[in-house]
């Protein structure tokens, strides 16, 4: 078996630097924008629609490009969606919910603050062309580390806006925070178009022509292995949606919980303490 040809790290730095940005772009955004939408007077059910058609724009777009990413090239798919992402940002200053649908459905909204969009799989995709073995678990497992790290540092960057603005009926901070998000994309995409072709599938000659090595055809067995997979993914994302929404309370309660589950406890806490006080 041949080894995977050695990319320079100045390329693994590039897709890491990406990485962190885009992930605190999103682990930002998540808590953001449902705030920012219910000032601007959207109701739950419309702020419900809008992070639906995200997480379904986001994984048709996924699947598609996926799907020819190798045929169109990886640089191209990552600057694509890059693309996307930069030009229906300015529409989020919009309190229109046709244009916010636009930018959820074509542009890179994660509703829960985790990875959305092609972006990851191609990274990794390209991560495998300099690793190999164990060595490629280690590096998987720290590109990983490196994203969670910054979803955390990206909510906690939402909190500390959120402070400084003030709070109150004041936008400015929401809007600033859409800039931000806006120059990240950007960011990235520059990012992107500094990778050298190494990280492209190998291609091999035929003919006149060249085009890209011959795709892997999973076995019956490995296909079986990835389905269970992908499905103790889901169930471990359904889990993790589910448990999320219970820390929190308050006054966000009513913003940050769409499903309705959790809110009747939270309510419960509320009277018991209006009982007490009574008491």
């Amino acid at each position: 078996m041949n080894e995977p040809q050695r990319l320079p790290f100045g390329v693994v730095g590039q897709l890491l630097l990406a990485r962190t940005l885009r992930e605190m772009a999103f682990g930002a955004m998540a808590i953001i924008l449902p705030v920012y939408w219910r000032k601007t007077g959207l109701s739950l059910p419309a702020i419900g629609v809008l992070f639906t058609l995200a997480l379904l724009g986001s994984s048709t777009l996924a699947v598609l490009l996926g799907r020819y990413v190798n045929r169109v090239g990886r640089r191209r798919v990552l600057l694509v969606a890059s693309a996307l992402w930069v030009i229906t940002t300015p529409l989020l200053f919009l309190g229109n919910l046709g244009g916010l649908a636009i930018v959820a459905v074509l542009g890179t909204l994660s509703p829960n603050g985790k990875e959305v969009g092609p972006f990851l799989a191609v990274e990794q995709a390209a991560l495998a062309r300099l690793y190999s073995g164990q060595t490629r678990v280690r590096a998987y497992a720290w590109f990983n580390l490196v994203g969670y790290t910054a979803t955390a540092a990206g909510a906690v960057l939402a909190g500390v806006l959120g402070l400084v603005g003030g709070g109150g009926g004041s936008v400015w901070p929401f809007h600033l925070a859409i800039a931000g998000y806006g120059v990240i994309g950007l960011v990235q995409m520059i990012l992107y178009l500094r990778l050298p072709a190494a990280v492209e599938l190998p291609v091999q000659e035929h003919g006149s022509t060249n085009r890209p090595a011959a795709a892997y055809t999973p076995s019956s067995p490995v296909r079986r292995f990835v389905y269970t997979l992908s499905g103790l993914f889901a169930l471990d994302a359904l889990g993790a949606g589910f448990l999320s929404k219970t820390y929190y309370g308050g006054d966000c309660q009513d913003i940050l919980d769409m499903s309705g589950y959790t809110h009747a406890p939270f309510r419960l806490k509320k009277g018991k303490r209006k009982a007490a006080a009574l008491d």
